[in-house]
């Protein structure tokens, strides 16, 4: 993908180059093209096989975000899905408490301390220090 993308730009370089070396044509020869849309299916997310023994992991790579209207041809990672004993998910937290609107605003205050520790400890003295400087990066 990458290297389609460098070669657009370097097209896109060379056509901007050569159309300043060459003289406009006159206005009365320019004629406007129709719109063109080009579309098609993308082969689907890539898939990494790793086995031990008789065990074999799929691991299902992602894009986030995905672009807008973006199609997959899914066969392959619906055949790998069909085929497995178990899926694991990325991880994933909800919460949806039991209560209506104006219960929830009620809960609402509860909620204003939660982003502090207990003991008054910053998140460097909490967690471990490989932890933290992962934490870091990713911040």
């Amino acid at each position: 993908m990458r290297r389609i993308a460098f070669s657009c730009l370097l097209a896109l370089g060379i056509a901007a180059a050569h159309a300043q070396a060459v003289a406009p044509a006159p206005s009365s020869s320019v004629t406007e093209l129709e719109g063109v849309t080009v579309s098609g299916a993308q082969p689907g997310p890539g898939l990494w096989k790793v086995s031990k023994g008789g065990h074999v992991l799929w691991i299902l790579g992602t894009l986030s975000p995905l672009p807008e209207r973006m199609q997959w041809q899914p066969t392959d990672v619906t055949e790998a899905v069909a085929g497995s004993q178990e899926l694991l998910l990325s991880p994933t937290f909800s919460l949806k408490p039991n209560t209506n609107f104006f219960g929830k605003l009620f809960l609402l205050p509860s909620l204003i301390g939660v982003r502090n520790d207990p003991d008054d400890k910053t998140l460097q003295q909490v967690v471990p220090a490989d932890v933290y400087a992962r934490w870091l990066v990713v911040k």
